[in-house]
C-alpha cells in the first residue's frame, strides 16, 4: 500500500507538468511533433493512473474508498481535458492553411475565426437540445475526428452526473 501511495504524487506531477508543457506550446504549427508526443504520453498516463487507482481501490478501507474514487475520477478528468486540449490544437493546426496557399489565393493574411468552445451538458433536460445540436454540428459530424476523439470530446463535455456516467468508459483508438 505504501508503494502505491508514493506513486500517486509522482503521477499527479506528471499530469501537471504535461499540462503546463502543452499550455506553454500555444497554437503554433511548429509544435505539431511535440503535441503528438504529448498526446501519446497523456494516453500512457491514463493507463498508469487507472492501474494505480484500481490497485489502491482494492486495498483501501471502506471509509477511504469514496475519497480515493473521487480522486481517481478527478485525475482522469484532468487527463481527459488535457487530451481534448491537445486534440484541439492538433486539429486547429491541421485545419490552418499554409502561408503559401494564402499568397496563391491573392490573400495577404489568413482569416482566423474564433474558436468554438465545446458545449457542456450537466444532465439537465432543459440543456439537452442545445447541447445535442451544437455537439452534433461541431464534433459528431466532423469527419476529421476519429471515433475515439469524438468520445473524448463527449466525455470532456459532460459535467456533473452526466460526466460521472461516462467516466468509466475507456478511450480506445479502435472505436467503431
Amino acid at each position: 500500500m505504501d508503494a502505491l501511495t508514493t506513486r500517486k504524487p509522482y503521477l499527479k506531477g506528471q499530469v501537471t507538468r504535461l499540462t503546463n508543457n502543452v499550455q506553454a506550446l500555444g497554437d503554433t504549427t511548429a509544435q505539431i511533433v511535440r503535441l503528438k508526443h504529448y498526446r501519446e504520453h497523456s494516453t500512457t498516463l491514463v493507463g498508469n493512473v487507472t492501474v494505480l487507482y484500481e490497485e489502491l481501490l482494492a486495498l483501501v478501507e471502506k471509509m477511504d474508498y469514496e475519497t480515493t474514487e473521487q480522486e481517481f475520477h478527478g485525475e482522469l478528468n484532468r487527463l481527459d481535458e488535457l487530451i481534448i486540449s491537445i486534440d484541439g490544437l492538433l486539429t486547429s493546426n491541421a485545419a490552418q492553411p499554409a502561408s503559401s496557399d494564402n499568397h496563391a489565393n491573392g490573400s495577404s493574411a489568413a482569416v482566423r475565426l474564433p474558436r468554438i468552445e465545446c458545449p457542456t451538458f450537466t444532465g439537465k433536460l432543459a440543456e439537452w437540445l442545445g447541447f445535442h445540436d451544437l455537439f452534433k454540428a461541431t464534433i459528431h459530424d466532423n469527419n476529421n475526428l476519429s471515433p475515439a476523439q469524438k468520445l473524448q470530446y463527449l466525455k470532456g463535455s459532460l459535467k456533473g452526473e452526466a460526466g460521472v456516467l461516462l467516466a468509466a468508459i475507456p478511450i480506445a483508438d479502435k472505436l467503431q
